[in-house]
């Protein structure tokens, strides 16, 4: 499979707000969510429709964990810290 990689796109947009992930996404389309720890191995996958959608992190510990939104268009990769 071939993904296009969007640095800056309107596509999903992830934000800490009042302690919690959200995820803004104004695509109109349900996209998934897939979740790395630091060692690259998926510990969680979510799907996400269309508005402001909290990101599931409850049970994983604190640490670096890199978050891949995936669509029909392509692939976005953020870096988020949990506490």
């Amino acid at each position: 499979h071939f993904y296009k990689i969007y640095n800056q796109s309107p596509l999903n947009i992830l934000n800490y707000k009042d302690g919690k992930w959200v995820v803004q996404n104004s695509s109109g389309q349900v996209f998934e969510a897939l979740i790395f720890n630091c060692l690259g191995k998926q510990v969680k996958t979510q799907k996400l429709n269309s508005g402001n959608v909290m990101l599931s992190t409850e049970n994983l510990n604190s640490g670096h964990y890199i978050v891949q939104f995936k669509t029909s268009e392509g692939m976005r990769m953020q870096k988020i810290t949990l506490h």
